[in-house]
C-alpha cells in the first residue's frame, strides 16, 4: 500500500517564523517610503504603488504570507519593486477571499487544494477578472499567487530530505549541479503516477549529480510523458519489467501526434526516455524492462535533427570577447576575470564554466 505524506506545520517551524518576523516585518502595512527601505528601495521608484496591505488576511495566513514575501526577498529571488507593486493588489484579493471561504484556517497547507483552487478561480471571475482565448487570466499574477503561496509552505514545512519530497530545489540537494546564470532552481515530481515516483526519483537523484537544470528538467518531463501513458495503459504496473516493444509503438504514435509542433523539444524529450531507459537497465534497477532498451527503443525512433545554419547558432561574438579581453583590468567585480579568461581559452559555453567546482585549484596574483 502506497503511503502519501501529509504536510503539517510544526510547533519548530512556526516559531521560526515568528522569530525571522521581528521588527518591522510584523507590520500590517509595508511603505516603501519608510526609512526601513532605505538600503533597499531604488534611487527613483518605478511603480505607482508604494504599500502593501495584509491586513484582510485571516491572522495566520497573514503572518505566513509576509514570512513567504520577506524569504523569497532575502534570497533575492524577487526585488522589492515585485514585493510591493507586484503583490500588493493580489495580495488584498486572495486575502479577502481567505477571510470569506476560510477565516478559521491555521495554515494554508491546511487548505482542501482542489476544493479551494476552483473557488478562488471562481472568485477571481466574479470580481471582473478576464480570460483570454485560452481560458487564462490575463492578469495571470492573481491566479497564481494562491499556488505560490500554498507550494511555499508545503516545501516550508516538509522536513524530510530533499529528494524524498515530491518537487526538489536543487540548490539543496548536495553535489547537485546549480547553473548559476540560471533563475530555475526546482524539479516537480507531483504529475509522475505514484507507482513509479520512487523509480523516477532515485534516477533523477543520479542525473542531477551530472547534468546541470535544464537537462534534468527535460528528464522530468519525459518520464512524465510516458510513465503517464504507461499508467493509463497498465494501472496495476509497478515496474517496467514486462515492457514490449509493441507498449513502446504505441506510446510512439501517441507521443507524435502529442508533442506535433514542440520542434526541438519533441526531439529531446524522446532522447531523454531512450537515457533513462538504457541506464535502468545499466544499473540493474529492479523496476528495469527484462527486454534490452535498445529492443525498446530504436535509432530509426528519433526524429532527424534538421541542419542548423549559421543563424541558429548561438555564440559571443568576437567583438564583444575581444572588448572583455582589452578591459579585463576594469571588470567589476574582478570574480568575473577568470571566468572571461576561462571563456576564451577553452571555448566552452558559459554555463558549463560557471559549473566548474573547484576549491583551491585557482590562487590569485598580482598579475
Amino acid at each position: 500500500m502506497i503511503e502519501i505524506f501529509q504536510v503539517e506545520p510544526t510547533c519548530e517551524k512556526q516559531e521560526e517564523i515568528r522569530e525571522f518576523l521581528m521588527s518591522y516585518w510584523i507590520n500590517d502595512v509595508w511603505n516603501v517610503d519608510d526609512a526601513f527601505f532605505d538600503e533597499l528601495r531604488p534611487e527613483k521608484w518605478p511603480a505607482r504603488i508604494k504599500k502593501i496591505d495584509f491586513s484582510s488576511f485571516p491572522t495566520s495566513i497573514k503572518i505566513e504570507a509576509k514570512f513567504m514575501l520577506v524569504t523569497r526577498l532575502q534570497n533575492s529571488e524577487i526585488r522589492l519593486t515585485t514585493v510591493i507593486s507586484g503583490y500588493a493588489s493580489p495580495m488584498k484579493k486572495l486575502g479577502d477571499f481567505l477571510s470569506i471561504y476560510y477565516p478559521k484556517l491555521l495554515s494554508i497547507v491546511d487548505i482542501p487544494y482542489d476544493k479551494a483552487l476552483i473557488q478562488w478561480r471562481t472568485h477571481l471571475i466574479e470580481l471582473g477578472m478576464k480570460l483570454n482565448e485560452d481560458g487564462k487570466f490575463a492578469k495571470g499574477q492573481f491566479y497564481t499567487v494562491f499556488n505560490k503561496l500554498y507550494s511555499f509552505f508545503v516545501n516550508f514545512y516538509d522536513t524530510r530530505d530533499e529528494t524524498e519530497k515530491d518537487i526538489w530545489d536543487l540548490r539543496r540537494i548536495p553535489g547537485a549541479r546549480i547553473t548559476e546564470d540560471k533563475s530555475c532552481h526546482t524539479l516537480n515530481f507531483t504529475q509522475i503516477p505514484i507507482p513509479f515516483l520512487d523509480l523516477a526519483k532515485r534516477y533523477l537523484k543520479f542525473r542531477t549529480t551530472t547534468i546541470s537544470y535544464s537537462p534534468a528538467s527535460r528528464d522530468v518531463m519525459a518520464l512524465r510523458l510516458f510513465l503517464v501513458f504507461l499508467n493509463k495503459r497498465y494501472p496495476a504496473w509497478k515496474d517496467l519489467r514486462y515492457l514490449t516493444r509493441n507498449d513502446m509503438e504505441d506510446y510512439l504514435s501517441w507521443y507524435r501526434g502529442y508533442t506535433e509542433g514542440w520542434i526541438d523539444h519533441h526531439n529531446k524529450y524522446l532522447a531523454h526516455l531512450g537515457m533513462f531507459l538504457d541506464y535502468i537497465q545499466k544499473a540493474q534497477y529492479s523496476e528495469a524492462p527484462k527486454l534490452p532498451s535498445v529492443l525498446l527503443l530504436f535509432r530509426e525512433d528519433m526524429p532527424k535533427l534538421p541542419r542548423r545554419t549559421k543563424n541558429d547558432i548561438r555564440y559571443i561574438p568576437e567583438g564583444v570577447i575581444q572588448q572583455l579581453e582589452d578591459h579585463l583590468e576594469h571588470l567589476n567585480p574582478s570574480e568575473y576575470i577568470p571566468i572571461v579568461i576561462l571563456l576564451r581559452a577553452s571555448g566552452w559555453r558559459i554555463s558549463d564554466i560557471l559549473n566548474l567546482k573547484y576549491n583551491t585549484c585557482l590562487d590569485r596574483t598580482n598579475q
